[in-house]
């Protein structure tokens, strides 16, 4: 998967935060705040060629339910990929 690297992942007063830039701010004027799951996701989406991947990746990461990693991670990657902040 590739990030667009029009989008930035930035750590801003103690807040992890993806900031656009360049043209992408004329159509998604805003700030992301992330919660430590999806920072994590967005520092390793480049290590992972499908979001199958990044199913894998975040259960060796983090525990809990399997099916529920699962749907979550794939939920938060297809908003990324719609959104045009990542390709898959």
């Amino acid at each position: 998967m590739k990030l667009n690297k029009l989008y930035v992942m930035r750590d801003i007063g103690g807040e992890t935060i993806i900031v656009p830039t360049g043209n992408v701010i004329e159509n998604f004027n805003g700030l992301i705040s992330t919660n430590e799951v999806a920072a994590f996701i967005w520092r390793h989406i480049e290590e992972c060629e499908t979001p199958d991947d990044m199913v894998k990746t975040v259960m060796g990461e983090y525990e809990g339910d399997a099916q529920v990693i699962e749907k979550e991670v794939l939920e938060f990657l297809e908003t990324l990929r719609k959104v045009g902040m990542i390709a898959y």
